[in-house]
C-alpha cells in the first residue's frame, strides 16, 4: 500500500506540472517540479515547527521529572534483573550435582 501511494505522489506531482516523458520540458514544467520537491516540503516544515512551538509544551521542570522517572524505571528494572540472577544461582546451587547424583544411584 505505502508503496502505491509512493509511487502515486510523485506521479500526480508531475502531472499536475506538465510533465511530459522524454520531452524537452517547458520552463513552467521544471518551475512546477522545483515547487513540488522544494516549496511544499519547506511549507509542510514549517507549518510542523509552528505546531510544535504552540503545542508541545516541555518546560525544563516537565523534562527534569520525565529523566528523574526513566532513571527510577531503570534502577527497578536493574534491581529485577540482579533479583532474578541471584535467584537462578541460588536455585542452580540447590540442585544436586551430577556426580552426586550419580554416586547415589550407584550406592542404591
Amino acid at each position: 500500500m505505502a508503496q502505491g501511494v509512493a509511487g502515486f505522489i510523485p506521479g500526480l506531482a508531475l502531472t499536475m506540472t506538465g510533465y511530459v516523458a522524454n520531452q524537452q520540458q517547458s520552463a513552467s514544467t521544471i518551475s512546477g517540479i522545483s515547487a513540488v520537491y522544494f516549496l511544499i516540503p519547506a511549507i509542510a516544515s514549517a507549518i510542523s515547527c509552528i505546531v510544535f512551538y504552540f503545542g508541545y509544551d516541555l518546560t525544563d521542570e516537565k523534562h527534569d521529572a520525565i529523566v528523574k522517572e526513566l532513571e527510577r524505571r531503570d534502577s527497578m528494572k536493574a534491581k529485577e534483573a540482579s533479583q532474578l540472577a541471584n535467584t537462578s544461582e541460588t536455585e542452580v546451587a540447590s540442585f544436586p550435582s551430577e556426580a552426586a547424583v550419580d554416586s547415589s544411584v550407584i550406592n542404591h
